[in-house]
C-alpha cells in the first residue's frame, strides 16, 4: 500500500467499479420497458458489445506497441464517455430511441 503508482491504480479500479457498476443492469431494464426489446434481442444485442471488445484487439494490438498504452486507453474513456452520454439522453428523454420494427423510425 506504500507504493504510490499501486495506490493510483487501486482507486482508479474502485472509481471504475462504482461507475461502471450499475450500467449493465440500467441498460436491460431500459432495453425492456422503454425501447420494448425481448429478452433475445437484448442478450444479441448485449453479446455483441462483447465481441466488438474482443474483435478490436487485432486493430489495438499493433497501436499498442506503436504508442504505447495511454493514447489507447484515453481513446477507449473518449468513446465510452460518448456511449455513456448517449445512455443518458436517451434516458432523459432527449433522444427518442429507434423503434425495433425497422430500425429507423421513432414510432
Amino acid at each position: 500500500m506504500r507504493f504510490r503508482p499501486f495506490r493510483r491504480l487501486l482507486r482508479t479500479v474502485v472509481a471504475w467499479s462504482v461507475a461502471y457498476g450499475g450500467m449493465q443492469a440500467f441498460t436491460v431494464a431500459f432495453l425492456r420497458t422503454e425501447v420494448l426489446l425481448g429478452p433475445g434481442m437484448i442478450l444479441l444485442i448485449t453479446s455483441v458489445s462483447y465481441l466488438g471488445g474482443l474483435g478490436s484487439l487485432w486493430f489495438l494490438g499493433s497501436r499498442l506497441d506503436w504508442f504505447g498504452s495511454k493514447p489507447v486507453i484515453g481513446f477507449s474513456f473518449a468513446v465510452w464517455f460518448l456511449l455513456l452520454v448517449g445512455w443518458l439522453l436517451l434516458a432523459g428523454g432527449v433522444i427518442a430511441p429507434v423503434c425495433q420494427c425497422c430500425w429507423g423510425c421513432t414510432c
